[in-house]
């Protein structure tokens, strides 16, 4: 395991309190129990960043997903300022706007940005957490 920090959050009470926790070094069962705890509300968001690893002189690669309930935006960075994000497939007639998390305003993202299927999305962050790179079956953009 190549993770060498894990930052959870989301948001909690009324005014919708933001709350983050980090883990260093966290094991595979803590990453992948905070991925499927992810409900787009109380738990928003899950972002893994490698261990020492520096490329181009930026920050460490690092994957991000937030949301929860069957929708997920799962976002890839080299660590260099660039950062894909995943796109899904199969091709759309038309471009919804989906409630991605639930707060005092609603997150909203393009349907396309959107994955519905939470093992494949731990499947992204276990290829990730193995290779530090973004799993090749992902259509990025």
């Amino acid at each position: 395991m190549r993770v060498g920090l894990l930052d959870i959050g989301g948001y909690q009470g009324p005014p919708d309190q933001e709350w983050k926790k980090s883990l260093t070094n966290p094991s595979w069962p803590e990453i992948e129990a905070a991925i499927r705890r992810l409900d787009g509300v109380e738990h928003a968001g899950a972002c893994l960043a490698r261990e020492n690893t520096f490329d181009n002189g930026g920050g460490q690669p690092s994957l991000h997903i937030f949301g929860g309930q069957g929708r997920y935006l799962v976002g890839y960075s080299a660590g260099d300022g660039l950062t894909v994000s995943y796109i899904d497939p199969k091709p759309v007639d038309e471009q919804e706007m989906v409630v991605l998390m639930r707060r005092d305003r609603d997150v909203r993202v393009f349907s396309d940005m959107v994955c519905r299927d939470l093992e494949f999305v731990v499947s992204i962050a276990r290829y990730f957490a193995e290779t530090g790179r973004p799993h090749p079956e992902v259509s990025w953009a």
